[in-house]
């Protein structure tokens, strides 16, 4: 019986660990798209941001020529 027993608990054992180990690659997967989506969410603000330092710069230049008015 402690043999059945024990074999019937480390295959409890490995089908756990395999669950975990399905689990551990899924989150790994999941952050992997999590980082994606940063990474692009950071390239869209970097872009506006230098969108937007463009238009300033651009309204400097008119300002500039305003004054030699």
């Amino acid at each position: 019986m402690g043999g059945e027993v024990g074999g019937a608990v480390r295959e409890m054992g490995g089908e756990m660990g395999r669950e975990v180990r399905e689990m551990g690659g899924e989150v790994r997967e999941m952050g992997g798209e999590v980082g994606g989506e940063v990474r692009e969410m950071g390239g869209e603000m970097g872009r506006e941001v230098r969108e937007m330092g463009g238009e300033v710069r651009e309204m400097g230049g008119e300002v500039r020529e305003m004054g030699g008015e």
